[in-house]
């Protein structure tokens, strides 16, 4: 790890924080993500009625066979990025990882595409 200096103390006091957590994906993400942005001096995740920027944001997946499936998107910012939450049990650098890593970023791009777009009238009310 790197020294620490006056600038970079507290991402070197969040990297050690949360390097070691053995806590489930269920119970450390949405903590992570808020001390993140509080590094960051951005605002935290919230819920509001457009859905714009919220934790465990609904989706709707609609399937060739004309059913429909719920799902949740760990964290969401309309036009910025949609965030899934991992906790893998291999090391980093390691074939599980990466694998796990694809299977995650899959998952997001599937709720992407679940996602209404801009200008449908789901998208208004969302």
């Amino acid at each position: 790890m790197p020294t620490a200096t006056p600038d970079n103390t507290a991402a070197l006091a969040f990297i050690s924080r949360w390097r070691s957590l053995t806590a489930s994906e269920l119970s450390s993400a949405q903590p992570f993500v808020i001390e993140l942005c509080e590094l960051l001096g951005v605002p935290r995740p919230h819920p509001t009625p457009e859905q714009d920027y919220m934790f465990e944001r609904p989706v709707t997946f609609a399937h060739r066979d004309g059913t429909q499936s719920a799902g949740r998107i760990d964290c969401y910012k309309r036009g910025h990025f949609v965030l899934e939450a991992k906790k893998l049990k291999v090391a980093s650098h390691t074939k599980g990882f990466d694998d796990g890593m694809i299977r995650a970023h899959a998952q997001a791009q599937g709720y992407m595409r679940a996602l209404p777009s801009a200008g449908s009238a789901a998208a208004r009310r969302a």
